[in-house]
């Protein structure tokens, strides 16, 4: 008897090619649908939830990427979803809480690094 195996998506490694090619091919709206099922299925883990804030970001939807890129904090501290956040804060004009956000990606950085 011979089993078949079907390759599925890795859900604990979203950046495999499928998801990181949606993105890299600006196909942002499947990308979004796709993350907000995995999101609704409880599937979705920090790097699902900065690609749901950066999308939200580049519709200039600030307050829901701000929503999602703490989620994605929340999830696991990352410089990527620090300078996400610290984006969309200067792009609010939230200078203040943006160089807090910078600081806290240089700080995770730095971590990393040790």
């Amino acid at each position: 008897m011979q089993m078949k195996f079907e390759k599925k998506n890795n859900l604990n490694n979203p950046s495999e090619p499928n998801l990181e090619s949606l993105f890299k091919d600006k196909n942002y709206n499947k990308l979004l649908f796709i993350c907000l099922n995995l999101e609704r299925d409880n599937k979705a883990n920090y790097t699902i939830y900065n690609y749901i804030g950066l999308i939200y970001s580049f519709d200039r939807k600030y307050d829901l990427a701000i929503h999602y890129f703490i989620k994605s904090l929340k999830n696991k501290k990352s410089c990527e979803a620090y300078i996400n956040l610290a984006n969309v804060h200067f792009k609010k004009q939230n200078h203040v809480k943006s160089f807090n956000y910078y600081i806290l990606a240089y700080k995770e950085d730095i971590n990393k690094t040790l």
